[in-house]
């Protein structure tokens, strides 16, 4: 796991989120969000294949966001099955962009769940690199992609 970084709060859709912040290694190239899985079967933003992730990407030079989506966590809202989540992870998009206005490539990541809203969210998001790390495609009903236009 990697050293542990004080929790940032973000402002999402349903209430504030809270996020791991690793800021990049070396020059600085881009940013990343990461995605937890189902925290229905106890997904959070500590999870070991989300923290492999995020040190891969650091050492890549990605500043990366890991927030603990909606009602996940310490994170305010309520578990959405997917739909609101979409939301905020474009909220943590837009937030990681603000904030390293000096780099211009975006990742989008997540693991099963996380994968999930990742691949739904690059819809809108258009990221350069999409990393879905055993995605849980057919494994939840929302539409797509117009539920989020």
């Amino acid at each position: 796991m990697l050293k542990q970084q004080p929790n940032i709060w973000i402002n999402g859709p349903a209430g504030r989120l809270e996020t791991i912040y690793l800021p990049a290694q070396g020059t600085a190239c881009g940013v990343a969000v990461i995605n937890h899985p189902n925290p229905l079967q106890g997904g959070l933003n500590t999870n070991k294949v989300v923290q492999t992730a995020a040190k891969a990407l650091t050492g890549m030079g990605f500043h990366c966001y890991l927030p603990n989506l909606r009602g996940v966590g310490n994170s305010e809202g309520e578990h959405d099955y997917g739909r609101g989540e979409v939301a905020d992870c474009l909220a943590v998009v837009d937030f990681a962009r603000a904030q390293h206005p000096e780099v211009n490539k975006l990742v989008l990541s997540g693991f099963s769940f996380g994968g999930y809203v990742a691949l739904f969210s690059a819809l809108t998001a258009r990221p350069d690199a999409l990393l879905l790390m055993g995605p849980a495609i057919g494994m939840y009903t929302i539409d797509a992609p117009n539920a989020y236009n």
